[in-house]
C-alpha cells in the first residue's frame, strides 16, 4: 500500500529512516515536494499509524494511505465515487486538499466535493470529522485517501494547524502556538486541572495559554514576564532560576508542568526529574527538546526513556516546532529500583554548557551524510 507522508523538509531523511526502522517493509518511492514523500509499505493503515504513535516515529507529522490515484481531468467524479464506496454514512467527514508547490490548483475542489457528499446524506464536520478525505495534487494527479481521522496522525491538513490572530486572541509570543498545538495533538485536557508550573516562562506565552485555561500558574524565569501576564490574578511569578526555585520551602504540587527552556536535552530531563514529587499522581509534563545543528539521534531516543517515575505518552516534531521536538509524559509512582537510582544520582548543575570535545557524537546506523547532519 502507498502512503503520502509529510514532515519538516529539513528532517526528511531522518523521517524516512525512522519509518524504515519501525517498519522494515517501508520504502520511499519518491519526494513529491519538499517534506512530502510517496512511500510504500506492506502494513495496513491502522498498523502503520499505531507504530507511528507507539514507537514513536518522531519526525513524521502527517500521513494518509493512498486509496486511489486519478488524473486532474477525471478528478472530482472519480473521487466522489471513491467516497461513496468508502465513507461510513454513520460517521462525520471532512475534506482536506493540498498541492505540491507550483502545481495548478483547483480552489473549489474541497467545497464542491463536500457539498456533493452533503447533498447525498453524508455528515460534514470540517473541524473534527471522524473520517478524512485527503487529496494531494502533484504531477498532474490527485493522490486520494479516505479513512478514519486517527490514521492521519494529525487532524490538521498536512499536520499544519493555523491559529488566527484576533482581538480575542492577542499572542504574547510565537511559542504560544507550540503549546496550543501540543495540547491539541496529544489530547491534553486542561479543564480538570487546577495548578500548573511553567519553567523558563518568559516572556509568558505558555503561561498565557495555561492561565487562559483557568489554571493557577507558577511561572519561573530570571527574565521578566510580559507585564500584562505578570499582573494576572491566577499567575504567581518567581523571578529566579528553576534551580533556585527548587530550594524554596514550598509545598506546591502541579497537575501539569511545562518546559520550553533553551538548554541541553539532558539538563531539561534532569529538571523534570527534580519536579517528580511536585507533580500530582497522573499529572502531565509537556517539554520541548532542543536539537542543535548536529545532534545524536541515538542519544535523543535514549534521553526520551531516561525519566524515572514517568510514562512517556508521545513525542513528535509538530508544525510549530523548528529545531526541536515536543514530548509528553505522565507522572507515576517510582518503582523501588527507580527511587534508589534517583537518590544515588549526583545533583545536576543547571545551565552548564555541553562540551562537544568531551562528548563527541556516537556513530550509529545512519548513512555517513546523516551521521554528519545528525551527529549519530
Amino acid at each position: 500500500m502507498e502512503y503520502i507522508v509529510t514532515c519538516n523538509k529539513d528532517y526528511g531523511k531522518l523521517a524516512v529512516h525512522e519509518l524504515q526502522t519501525a517498519d522494515p517493509s517501508f520504502q520511499l518511492v519518491c519526494w513529491l515536494d519538499e517534506g512530502v514523500g510517496l512511500g510504500a509499505s506492506q502494513l495496513e493503515p491502522h498498523e502503520l499509524a499505531r507504530l507511528a504513535v507507539e514507537v514513536p516515529v518522531i519526525f513524521v507529522r502527517h500521513m494518509f494511505a493512498v486509496t486511489a490515484v486519478t488524473d486532474y481531468g477525471k478528478g472530482q467524479a472519480q473521487i466522489e465515487a471513491i467516497c461513496r464506496e468508502r465513507l461510513d454514512r454513520t460517521l462525520s467527514f471532512c475534506v482536506q486538499t493540498r498541492y505540491a508547490v507550483g502545481e495548478e490548483k483547483d480552489l473549489h475542489m474541497t467545497e464542491a466535493l463536500s457539498q456533493t457528499l452533503v447533498k447525498e446524506g453524508f455528515d460534514l464536520d470540517v473541524a473534527s470529522g471522524a473520517q478524512i478525505v485527503s487529496l494531494y495534487g502533484a504531477q498532474g494527479k490527485y493522490y486520494v485517501g479516505v479513512g478514519p481521522a486517527q490514521y492521519n496522525i494529525s487532524h490538521w491538513k498536512g499536520g499544519m494547524p493555523h491559529y488566527s490572530y484576533s482581538d480575542a486572541f492577542q499572542f504574547i509570543s510565537r511559542a504560544e502556538y507550540k503549546l496550543k498545538e501540543a495540547l491539541e495533538h496529544f489530547a491534553i485536557d486542561l479543564h480538570p486541572m487546577k495548578r500548573a508550573a511553567d519553567l523558563g516562562a518568559a516572556p509568558g506565552g505558555w503561561t498565557k495559554v495555561l492561565s487562559d485555561g483557568g489554571l493557577e500558574v507558577s511561572s519561573i524565569d530570571p527574565s521578566r514576564l510580559n507585564p500584562v501576564i505578570e499582573k494576572r490574578p491566577n499567575v504567581r511569578y518567581y523571578h529566579m532560576t528553576v534551580e533556585e526555585y527548587l530550594t524554596l520551602p514550598l509545598n506546591d504540587t502541579f497537575d501539569i508542568v511545562v518546559n520550553d527552556m533553551k538548554m541541553d536535552v539532558a539538563e531539561s530531563m534532569a529538571i523534570i526529574q527534580s519536579f517528580h514529587d511536585r507533580i500530582t499522581p497522573g499529572g502531565v509534563v509537556v517539554m520541548t527538546l532542543k536539537l542543535p545543528r548536529e545532534f545524536s539521534y541515538k542519544d535523543l531516543r535514549r534521553q526520551l526513556d531516561s525519566l524515572m517515575g514517568f510514562e512517556r505518552l508521545g513525542c513528535r516534531q509538530l508544525f510549530h516546532n523548528r529545531s526541536e521536538v515536543t514530548a509528553v509524559w505522565k507522572q507515576k509512582p517510582y518503582l523501588p529500583e527507580e527511587a534508589a537510582a534517583v537518590s544515588a544520582r549526583k545533583p545536576v548543575r543547571f545551565g552548564k554548557k555541553p562540551n562537544a570535545k568531551k562528548n563527541p557524537p556516537k556513530k550509529g546506523q545512519l548513512s555517513k551524510k546523516l551521521m554528519r547532519k545528525y551527529g549519530r
